[in-house]
């Protein structure tokens, strides 16, 4: 069997962003997107071509068969990450402590409220983004009439951080939250809200979910996961894949879906990843 060797890149650069399954060249200002788990995907982005991906992530080269002994026991995964603007470059963020005191103080009763304690300290800053929208309308003046026509108001505070469950198997899950300039949210965290439901508090043992692909047919030598977040229903959700076809161009995968906190499987899928981009895991 022939092992898969991973190289990593920085992932902040890509000008074709891969996000949930969905190869995402993006276009202008802030859009929504369905994912097939009716989730939405956001994105803040600027006019042309350019790439949304997550930050302090890695892209893997792509290779179609997995090594048997692919570690099964910790999972990781993305739902957010920095955004580009083409030539309006936003100023990077490295410490809470550089927002001001009021927005500071209205992520921190956020956080509390949405995380609870407990897993409020599992989580980490991981770095951010300071959006100006006026430094953007004059990078973009072409915007304006959109905004005003459709009531469009860009992010000031793109913050990232990731969140490590050790004991539920969750290595890094990165996850942003997007503030107003006042810190009023604009996007929810991309993390279940466990200081205000208990159900989606706790996670199944990552064995079961195997355990649940491996009935449904999956080979588990050779299937790995990823973690992603299903904005819609506020939950984790294990995305379980297994290559099927390895012929170029084009590499395709099965996959499994099954909620993280209790274990049912909510559907399967396939898609597939040209050869010469990051694969999906």
């Amino acid at each position: 069997m022939t092992s898969c060797h991973a190289s990593t890149v920085e992932s902040g650069t890509l000008k074709i962003g891969r996000l949930r399954g969905i190869v995402a060249p993006t276009l202008a200002l802030h859009v929504g997107l369905r994912n097939r788990l009716g989730g939405r995907v956001s994105f803040s982005l600027a006019i042309g071509l350019i790439g949304v991906f997550a930050a302090y992530t890695q892209a893997w080269a792509t290779h179609c068969v997995l090594p048997a002994d692919l570690p099964k026991n910790t999972i990781s995964g993305v739902a957010g990450g920095y955004a580009q603007f083409g030539k309006y470059i936003p100023r990077r963020i490295f410490g809470l402590k550089e927002l001001p005191a009021d927005v500071r103080a209205e992520l921190d009763r956020y956080l509390d409220d949405w995380l609870g304690t407990a897993m409020r300290g599992k989580m980490q800053f991981a770095g951010g983004q300071f959006a100006n929208t006026d430094d953007f309308l004059g990078a973009y003046p072409e915007a304006a009439s959109f905004a005003k026509s459709q009531g469009w108001k860009n992010f000031t505070y793109n913050l990232l951080f990731d969140v490590s469950v050790p004991e539920a198997g969750i290595e890094k899950f990165v996850t942003t939250v997007r503030l107003d300039a006042r810190g009023h949210i604009m996007v929810d965290l991309q993390f279940p809200p466990t200081g205000r439901d208990r159900n989606v508090a706790t996670f199944v043992p990552l064995r079961d979910v195997y355990a649940a692909a491996e009935n449904a047919g999956f080979d588990p030598k050779r299937t790995t996961g990823r973690l992603i977040y299903n904005e819609f229903n506020r939950r984790l959700v294990i995305e379980v894949l297994e290559p099927i076809e390895c012929s170029s161009p084009i590499a395709k995968y099965k996959g499994l879906q099954i909620d993280f906190h209790d274990g049912h499987v909510i559907g399967s899928f396939e898609e597939g990843h040209p050869h010469d981009m990051a694969s999906p895991f």
